[in-house]
């Protein structure tokens, strides 16, 4: 295990050229990084992560739906029905040893996990981030912030490798404990990705479902991705069970889960910068939850129409003309993950940079989290489109 930074962990996410890994719940930072071609992009392995008390047959009608709507890349499941009810980091290793054993070292990786297999795949990303890409990452029904079921169990949070068990009819057992709201393992968790600016909407995507029995649709979201929520009485692809589970077989979110994993690998694309806008010189108000105010450097040669593309806390908040370098006073608090948009179709798109807003007692603070590398100078050669 290599051990890294959480900015190394956004860094080590490279949206286009990625393999996925989606769970039932990183960015990228000038080279220039283009889109492969269609052949080579569905390559790339996806690996399902299943969640407590479940194993790998729930993936059989995402596996199946991947597979006809022509996914034609290796697809996964990772299957740990035996130890779920042990300790998030120590089924984090064991997904990693599992991956390792099926060549995917050091390879891009797409993972999609459901439920407490969204805490697995995030856990073993930030472990592992410099030992092979993550392309994106989809969480559905993942307790991120806290599962009001496990919020039932009574008493200490178990520490390192110490198991638990008992209470409630034999359910309080470690795992369930580390999902309570607010335990050690979350907070540390989200504090090391979430709070430092690891996601952002090209490479998360969140799920929800409407009446989830397990999780509330707040406790899903992730800072800065793509969260998105279903209805419990959307259409399945196939079968039915309980509504937490179900939303690994509903149409919308597997078609939508799909999509997201392809869009950074379509040729006709937008063709992506690994570089990021370079902000500076946030500020923010405690008296005003909208003034908060970022600005960033206009790259040489940019065109006429480039646009600053900002996504506010997981949603579209709009577009300015990168020759305003900047928003001034009018954004509010939370995460707001900004990237310059070529005007041209087919026209390059440059990797996110964030800013973080958040009021404490006296202050606002502002944090900047810029990507790998800032966009000094615009590309001014036509990008390659598809025939």
């Amino acid at each position: 295990m290599n051990p890294v930074t959480p900015l190394k962990i956004r860094l080590a996410v490279h949206r286009p050229l990625a393999a996925v890994i989606v769970t039932v719940t990183l960015a990228s930072g000038m080279a220039l990084s283009t889109a492969p071609s269609a052949a080579a992009a569905v390559k790339d392995p996806v690996v399902f992560v299943h969640g407590l008390n479940n194993n790998s047959g729930v993936w059989k009608t995402a596996e199946d739906y991947f597979t006809n709507h022509g996914y034609s890349g290796q697809v996964f499941a990772f299957d740990y029905r035996d130890t779920t009810q042990e300790r998030v980091e120590d089924n984090a290793d064991r997904l990693w040893s599992w991956m390792k054993s099926k060549g995917l070292e050091s390879k891009r990786v797409n993972v999609v996990g459901h439920s407490m297999g969204g805490l697995v795949a995030r856990k073993m990303a930030l472990n592992h981030a410099g030992d092979f890409t993550l392309g994106s990452l989809v969480t559905l029904a993942t307790p991120n912030h806290g599962s009001y079921f496990a919020d039932l169990c009574p008493g200490p949070e178990p520490e390192p490798r110490h198991a638990v068990s008992g209470g409630l009819m034999g359910l309080c057992n470690t795992a369930v404990r580390q999902m309570r709201t607010g335990s050690k393992f979350l907070n540390k968790l989200n504090l090391e990705t979430e709070s430092q600016g690891a996601y952002a909407p090209d490479n998360t995507l969140t799920y929800s479902i409407t009446d989830d029995e397990m999780v509330d649709g707040s406790s899903v979201r992730l800072r800065g991705a793509d969260n998105r929520r279903i209805d419990k009485d959307a259409a399945e692809a196939k079968g039915g069970s309980e509504v937490h589970t179900s939303i690994t077989r509903k149409k919308q979110v597997l078609q939508d889960a799909l999509t997201f994993i392809k869009a950074g690998d379509d040729p006709a694309g937008s063709h992506k910068l690994s570089g990021g806008p370079g902000l500076r010189d946030a500020d923010c108000t405690i008296w005003n939850a909208k003034h908060g105010t970022v600005r960033w450097d206009l790259p040489r040669n940019a065109p006429s129409d480039l646009k600053a593309e900002v996504t506010s806390n997981g949603h579209l908040w709009g577009t300015v003309p990168a020759s305003d370098q900047g928003v001034v006073d009018r954004l509010g608090y939370g995460t707001h993950s900004i990237r310059f948009v070529d005007g041209r179709k087919g026209g390059y798109t440059s990797a996110y940079s964030t800013v973080t807003f958040h009021a404490g007692t006296w202050r606002c603070d502002s944090t900047i989290t810029n990507a790998n590398s800032t966009v000094q100078e615009w590309p001014v050669s036509e990008p390659i489109t598809a025939d």
